[in-house]
């Protein structure tokens, strides 16, 4: 998976699984949204979060379903 992920993609990462989906207003950020997005957009490059569009056309990231062995 090259390097491991760090302490604060780790923490998104765990806040995500837990309440399952990340959006505009879903209740929860890390830091601020900003910040929230550009952690979650790293984990989508490393193949650990997936994003879909809802029907207002806010990107929802979701964890993928691949789990860590």
């Amino acid at each position: 998976m090259g390097r491991p992920l760090g302490n604060v993609q780790e923490s998104v990462l765990d806040s995500l699984k837990r309440h399952g989906s990340f959006h505009p207003w879903c209740g929860w950020v890390w830091d601020n949204y900003g910040g929230t997005v550009r952690v979650l957009d790293s984990l989508v490059r490393r193949g650990l979060v997936e994003t879909s569009v809802n029907s207002r056309g806010h990107t929802v990231y979701k964890p993928t379903e691949v789990d860590d062995a």
